[in-house]
């Protein structure tokens, strides 16, 4: 029938967009209980180290680094993790799909769905490209934590 293989691929397309954003959800929420994870391992490590005598460098300004880092880590965690609104077909228009438009043919109809579901899809996609920004910003100030701990816990040697 005409129009299946195109309505197929976009039906595709927002199968794909919405499992994005389910990985990409995923990902913030691991990113956020990691930080959280590693700031508490670093402060267990330096309370411990802190009893020690002998510390060859004042650690105070990569402390104060690391502790920052992991917590905007974690804040940008949740902002990659929060809602980002996208488009969907208004009820009147399913119910219209259900009344006027019940006796439109099968390639108009198809049609009809395919361009409802690209409208929902560039949206989407919109949405899961900040959401993807923010999170990629959030693994770097995570990484550069943990640098920073390390350089924290070696001064503080």
């Amino acid at each position: 029938m005409q129009g299946e293989t195109y309505l197929a691929f976009v039906e595709a397309e927002m199968s794909n967009e919405l499992a994005r954003r389910e990985r990409i959800d995923r990902q913030a929420a691991s990113v956020v209980a990691s930080s959280g994870t590693l700031l508490t391992l670093f402060t267990g490590i330096l309370t411990f180290l802190k009893g020690k005598e002998g510390a060859s460098h004042d650690p105070s300004p990569t402390l104060v680094l690391t502790v920052g880092l992991f917590l905007a880590a974690a804040a940008l965690g949740l902002v990659a993790s929060s809602a980002k609104r996208y488009k969907v077909t208004a009820p009147s228009t399913l119910l219209a799909m259900l009344s006027e438009h019940w006796t439109d043919t099968e390639t108009t109809a198809r049609n009809s769905v395919g361009r409802l579901t690209v409208r929902s899809i560039g949206t989407l996609r919109v949405g899961n490209n900040a959401k993807s920004r923010w999170l990629l910003t959030a693994v770097i100030l995570e990484l550069l934590g943990v640098t920073a701990a390390g350089i924290t816990v070696y001064l503080s040697v």
